[in-house]
């Protein structure tokens, strides 16, 4: 009798934990894109709030919009030491005046995600 309550006690215990892990898991940060922008490759990316969702290992940043895939690009992660205070979105000036993004920080992060980088870095 006793074995069959800690196995119950201890299943309830595992799927307490395993819960919280999945709701405190970095599932990206939200950015608000205040100009419709282009990325280094071309894409476009139409002024809007995005969730941002960084894959350091496979070196590429997702923006989606209602859960949906809007654009994919290549990234580089640069660590600068101390977390990142805010969101913030970078630019430079493009070809017809258009703004392009560069760089993106995201807050409670410490790296830098840059977007200006060659193929195959």
């Amino acid at each position: 009798m006793l074995g069959k309550a800690a196995k119950a006690v201890l299943s309830l215990g595992v799927a307490i934990v395993f819960s919280a892990a999945l709701a405190t898991a970095d599932k990206g940060k939200m950015i608000d894109i205040y100009v419709d922008a282009v990325l280094p490759d071309g894409q476009e990316l139409k002024a809007g709030k995005y969730q941002v969702v960084v894959d350091e290992a496979g070196k590429e940043v997702q923006f989606l919009k209602d859960k949906k895939v809007v654009v994919k690009h290549r990234c580089q992660c640069v660590e600068k030491g101390e977390k990142n205070r805010y969101n913030q979105a970078r630019y430079v000036e493009g070809p017809e005046k258009k703004q392009r993004l560069t760089e993106i920080r995201l807050a409670g992060k410490t790296c830098i995600v840059q977007l200006d980088v060659p193929p195959g870095t």
